[in-house]
């Protein structure tokens, strides 16, 4: 039996990505024990080596919450502070892998879902005689550092940067394995760094179907649905980078005739919800847009069972699972042509927008909605979930990357 550690730095109760694909795959840990593999969580400020069983729960907003994006707004023209905050990211991870050493429990294979905990790994490991084997999954399109740009943007071309730059492709040289969910990251990071080529794996993004119970409730919820409007709905983040503000910014454009045709459902909680609230508070569509806030990720199939049509402007993304999950719910899609998102909608399942222009974009498609056939684009969108975005398959990759280790 194989030692299978996956590490982890901070909560896993966050309804992110990655978060989410790491529950899952501690959920089948009977599974991969059949197939010779222990898997332990050593995870947040308490080290786990046990399978945990983990209960949801709201993020609120915190003064600590608020405080940290009062900074990272600062940050982004105050070069200083930028490397201050990203540096202080660094810190705690380097905290955390030491405190993870100290336990002193070795393994097989390490799996790691961010590169700053991968890093410090791997510069810890050139000490040690036994060699464990690493695995780092790219949540993202693989562009270097890109996150880093889109929120501090001043670092840019920076000697910091520079330095950035150095770990990344330090981790990258020194990793066994590099795992991606989308296959347009793993094209981006091996165009550029050609040695990775042969330690790349394309895990793609799965998730769980809905239960015989799920399944029947959201049936009875689309059967009920109000048939009058087109309802639109969107989950994530509420930020500029999701995009939620362009959606808003083009019904408020609409004539009227189109506009009371439409209901957005904008589930989800960010530091752009205030500003999309007063968006449509002064443009007078209070009635045609509802907030549900940072509901339970269990509870999000009910908003999605009541809508036609899923939307996503996002300017950057991996490979969503909010989009796997309205296919999984037979919606069609309308998304941007950024990162994984056109893998996703390549099955005559949704239409992709231009992201250089999210709000025109989204504001011509409207204008022409009644042209496009969403009920069989949902179908198609239900069809591909199945056959390629399901958890069994994305599982079954993940052990078959276990395997060449």
């Amino acid at each position: 039996m194989k030692e299978v550690h996956i590490i982890k730095s901070g909560s896993l109760r966050a309804t992110i990505g990655p978060i989410g694909t790491i529950r899952r795959i501690l959920s089948s840990r009977l599974f991969l024990n059949e197939k010779g593999y222990d898997v332990k969580l050593f995870s947040g400020n308490k080290m786990i080596d046990r399978f945990p069983t983990f209960t949801e729960k709201n993020d609120t907003t915190t003064k600590k919450r608020r405080l940290k994006l009062f900074l990272d707004n600062l940050a982004k023209k105050w070069f200083l502070l930028a490397v201050i905050l990203i540096e202080y990211k660094w810190v705690t991870h380097k905290f955390f892998i030491k405190k993870y050493h100290k336990l002193n429990q070795p393994c097989d294979i390490a799996v790691f879902h961010a590169e700053l905990e991968c890093y410090y790994f791997l510069k810890k490991q050139t000490k040690r005689k036994k060699k464990t084997k690493t695995v780092l999954f790219f949540h993202n399109d693989g562009i270097p550092l890109q996150m880093y740009l889109i929120y501090y943007p001043c670092i840019a071309n920076s000697w910091y940067y520079r330095v950035l730059m150095k770990r990344f492709e330090y981790t990258l040289r020194n990793v066994d394995g590099c795992a991606f969910i989308c296959r347009v990251g793993m094209e981006n990071i091996i165009n550029r760094y050609s040695f990775v080529r042969e330690k790349s794996y394309l895990i793609v993004n799965g998730i769980t179907d809905l239960n015989e119970s799920d399944l029947a409730d959201a049936t009875i919820i689309r059967t009920s649905a109000d048939k009058t409007k087109l309802k639109l709905v969107t989950v994530g983040s509420v930020s500029i980078r999701k995009g939620q503000r362009y959606i808003i910014e083009a019904i408020s454009k609409l004539p009227h005739n189109v506009r009371d045709r439409i209901h957005l459902h904008i589930v989800g909680d960010g530091p752009d919800c205030q500003y999309c609230k007063q968006k449509v508070e002064s443009g007078g569509l209070n009635s045609l847009v509802t907030f549900w806030g940072g509901i339970l990720n269990s509870e999000v199939y009910k908003v999605l069972a009541e809508s036609d049509v899923f939307v996503l402007l996002s300017s950057n993304e991996g490979l969503p699972i909010s989009i796997i999950e309205a296919m999984r719910g037979g919606l069609p899609i309308i998304s941007t042509d950024v990162s994984g998102i056109p893998e996703l909608v390549s099955y005559n399942n949704g239409v992709i927008l231009d992201s250089s222009n999210r709000a025109d974009s989204f504001y011509n498609l409207l204008i022409n909605s009644s042209q496009f056939d969403w009920k069989t684009m949902g179908h198609n969108s239900r069809k591909a979930y199945e056959e390629w975005y399901t958890f069994d398959r994305m599982l079954n990759k993940y052990v078959s990357m276990l395997n060449s280790m």
